[in-house]
């Protein structure tokens, strides 16, 4: 009989300690239900807010005036009148911006300060807690984002007006021709814009000419038939340069501070492209130096050929070239993905070849035969050393 009195007992506790986890789970999630209508509430109470803001931006808006920007002086305005719009949008804002940082972030910090429940799992828990501060964030950033919407339309516009570009008059410029160097033959020479708008325009460089030439270029320049050209930014930034001279038909453009021909520039450009086509390449990930001549031999070989011919290379002041392992070549190749040859031909490299090149690395058990890359495709295989000729890819361990 007392057992079973025990057991009547015990079950008894039990289902009262059930009940009150029941309730005790009932009342969490009343309280959770209470505190997302809260929310709820409060963002709706929130976006009013916001759209009696946006609409008064909207009204300001409209009644700005349109200035248009066909000058450099009118773009100069304009870019201070779009700043002043800015300020007054931003300062306007700021009260309404600061309530809506301050709401959200005490609403994630109670958020983070929610206990686990009982009978909830920590991952479920924490799972839970970061998907509803990831929306309060959102909300956040949305409501922020409207904001400042206008402000953010005007900012797009002072870009656009800053980076348009306007041809300055030829009234507009002065051409100061300084002292002729007649030992390094070149005048020094200034062009700026007239004290006529807020921009400040300098430009200053050099003409190289030899002594005869100089001569008469000073006459022409003196006697109005050389002509100053400025492309420039209502910032004050100088877009391009030039002079030209209408006596003789020709253009002078300023390259690196100098004012020089068209034949000129074009003849530095090409002498350029020659250096660089001979410099060696320095890997900046494994400090390896190529040869930018993806064909530098000239011509296929066996490998024998190819490892004799690559450590008698005199190459960009070294003389310490071999051919490539197999591991350095394949990791150089994978750069140009399923076609390599195109991509290093199309990325600073010249000549090379849709085909196979030698490594250094014979097949282990097999010293006959040597393996090889496909700048095909990036294949990696190997080929008798004796019996195929290859092209000669050199590199050096640099520094």
């Amino acid at each position: 009989v007392e057992r079973q009195k025990r057991v009547i007992e015990a079950r008894i506790k039990a289902e009262e300690l059930k009940k009150k986890q029941l309730d005790e789970e009932q009342l969490r999630i009343q309280q959770d239900e209470e505190k997302r209508a809260a929310l709820e509430a409060s963002s709706k109470e929130d976006e009013a807010k916001l759209a009696r803001v946006k609409a008064e931006l909207e009204r300001k808006k409209l009644q700005q005036p349109v200035v248009k920007t066909n000058s450099i002086e009118a773009a100069v305005e304009e870019i201070l009148r779009i700043n002043g719009q800015i300020t007054e949008l931003d300062n306007k804002v700021a009260p309404a911006r600061e309530q809506i940082i301050v709401r959200y972030d005490k609403k994630i910090a109670e958020l983070n300060a929610h206990t686990q429940g009982e009978f909830e799992r920590y991952s479920d828990f924490r799972a839970r807690i970061q998907k509803e501060s990831e929306q309060l964030e959102g909300r956040k950033r949305n409501e922020l984002s409207h904001l400042t919407a206008e402000s953010a339309s005007l900012r797009e516009e002072l870009k656009r007006i800053s980076e348009k570009e306007y041809s300055l008059d030829v009234s507009q410029v002065d051409v100061v021709l300084g002292k002729y160097d007649v030992e390094k033959e070149f005048f020094p020479v200034v062009l700026k814009n007239k004290p006529t708008t807020s921009v400040v325009l300098a430009v200053n460089g050099s003409i190289p000419l030899p002594a005869q030439q100089a001569r008469t270029f000073k006459q022409q320049l003196e006697n109005g038939l050389v002509r100053p050209q400025l492309q420039t930014r209502a910032n004050g930034y100088v877009v391009t340069a030039a002079l030209v001279n209408d006596a003789e038909s020709y253009l002078l453009e300023l390259v690196n501070s100098e004012f020089i021909t068209v034949t000129e520039r074009k003849r530095r450009e090409a002498v350029a492209i020659v250096i660089e086509r001979d410099r060696p390449y320095t890997d900046p990930q494994t400090g390896l130096m190529w040869a930018r001549n993806g064909n530098i031999a000239g011509k296929e070989m066996n490998w024998s050929d190819a490892m004799s011919w690559a450590k008698k290379l005199n190459y960009g002041g070294y003389n310490d070239w071999r051919l490539p392992t197999k591991e350095e070549f394949a990791s150089f190749s994978k750069r140009g993905g399923g076609k390599p040859s195109e991509w290093f031909n199309a990325n600073g490299f010249n000549s090379v070849q849709a085909s196979w090149y030698w490594s250094s690395s014979p097949v282990a058990g097999h010293t006959g035969n040597a393996w090889g890359v496909g700048y095909v495709d990036g294949v990696v295989y190997y080929d008798t050393k004796s019996d195929y000729n290859y092209y000669v890819w050199p590199v050096r361990s640099g520094q």
